[in-house]
């Protein structure tokens, strides 16, 4: 079985970049983590090598605070940057999402003089591009279907008008019947069936 390749919402560039900074962050507190549990060891182990009579009896007892401290401290800073970065992220798409979903609606509406225009720094462009086009292609449609519906109009006109004159009245009726028949193709290449499944 042939496995097609999804395309999704966002770019694998989008993706791969949120996912590196959620990365980087994670990184940053564990270094700092790691900076300050040597910092804060360091000191008490150097304050203790200067007394005669050890309190403790494993490094463990002397390490440990410090390790449970330190740990609270970067991950408690950890997860508020993260916090702060997913809401971030949030607001940073929520606009684009917004504005591509609204113009798809008026499109949806039968405006298809929309076009989806998103800033500089936003994401989904590729979306937005993919939409556009989609856009273009069915505003085409139906441009040549009103063209046909037009000729037909006038071919209709012409045979009334011509009706005393037979040959003229059957050229006319040929153009009719060869303008319904690109407008029935034109309308059959419409794909509808299972659109409600």
């Amino acid at each position: 079985m042939e496995h097609k390749r999804k395309r999704y919402i966002t770019d694998k560039v989008y993706q791969w970049r949120l996912a590196l900074r959620i990365i980087s962050i994670c990184s940053v507190y564990l270094l700092l983590n790691l900076v300050l549990f040597n910092y804060l060891s360091y000191r008490k182990i150097e304050f203790l090598r200067w007394k005669m009579n050890l309190p403790f009896e494993t490094t463990g007892e002397i390490v440990e605070p410090y390790l449970i401290s330190s740990t609270a401290i970067t991950m408690s800073l950890a997860v508020a940057t993260l916090v702060i970065y997913i809401i971030f992220i949030l607001n940073k798409t929520s606009g684009p999402v917004y504005r591509l979903k609204a113009d798809m609606e008026k499109a949806a509406d039968g405006d298809l003089s929309t076009n989806i225009y998103l800033r500089s720094g936003d994401d989904f462009k590729e979306t937005a591009k993919d939409c556009n086009n989609m856009v273009l292609s069915l505003r085409g449609r139906f441009a040549r279907i009103k063209e046909g519906f037009s000729s037909a109009e006038k071919s209709l006109e012409k045979i009334e008008y011509v009706k005393d004159r037979p040959e003229i009245a059957a050229k006319e009726c040929k153009a009719l019947a060869d303008t319904i028949e690109a407008l029935k193709k034109e309308i059959s290449s419409v794909k509808v069936e299972n659109a409600a499944g």
